[in-house]
């Protein structure tokens, strides 16, 4: 558990698909919540997920360019 206790959520590349799919963004607030967490440090992934996102050329991997900060390097901890 981090030192503040702040629930951190980890992404994988699967449930952004979903969403996309399932969630268009000019119908549910989803995304704002999920841009809301990423904006506070409370929502990341992987960068293999957004360089997997990279081979859609669709809204979905432009979004993940514009919210690059939530792609993080993998590290032990």
């Amino acid at each position: 558990m981090r030192p503040d206790s702040r629930t951190v959520y980890c992404i994988d590349t699967s449930i952004l698909i979903a969403l996309h799919r399932d969630y268009p963004r000019d119908i549910f607030g989803v995304w704002e919540s999920i841009e809301d967490l990423v904006v506070k440090d409370l929502a990341m992934a992987p960068k293999q997920v957004r360089e997997e996102l990279a081979d859609r050329d669709d809204e979905l991997h432009r979004w993940a360019v514009r919210h690059k900060r939530m792609f993080k390097t993998l590290t032990r901890e």
